[in-house]
């Protein structure tokens, strides 16, 4: 058994005489990590940036395309619209509304032919009276 006792002493000083060896790996290991640890974290922060703006720019894309989409709907309607009243159409009820400045507004269709009047700074009730003065209803 002395010579294993032996051995074990040998090893017992060879780690102690590694030990400062082992703490300058140590210190070397630790700074390559958290500059890899620090690289990494720029990086990912990065790549976030980068999608953030990415999916930014696509919805700035999809939103002006529906409105495009959106505008060239309502050009359509406009354009129906306009060519159902062109050939008499729309057979809408004669009928009044008040907007939202006041302007009045009554429309009467007889016979395929259409006049809108707008009498503005009267009441409804003033108005209608004065459109259908000038207008008779059928």
């Amino acid at each position: 058994m002395p010579e294993i006792e032996a051995a074990i002493a040998q090893l017992q000083a060879a780690w102690i005489s590694l030990q400062p060896a082992i703490d300058l790996i140590k210190t070397i290991l630790m700074a390559i990590g958290e500059f890899i640890g620090g690289v990494l974290v720029g990086v990912i922060k990065i790549l976030w940036d980068i999608g953030v703006a990415a999916f930014g720019a696509i919805a700035g894309v999809v939103n002006a395309v529906a409105s495009a989409i959106g505008g060239v709907i309502s050009a359509v309607q406009e354009a129906i619209s306009w060519f159902q009243n062109l050939i008499g159409l729309s057979d809408k009820a004669s009928g009044a509304s008040l907007s939202a400045s006041g302007n009045f507004g009554a429309s009467y269709n007889t016979s395929n032919f259409t006049q809108t009047n707008y009498v503005t700074g009267y009441t409804p009730t003033q108005a209608a009276s004065y459109t259908n003065s000038v207008i008779p209803q059928p």
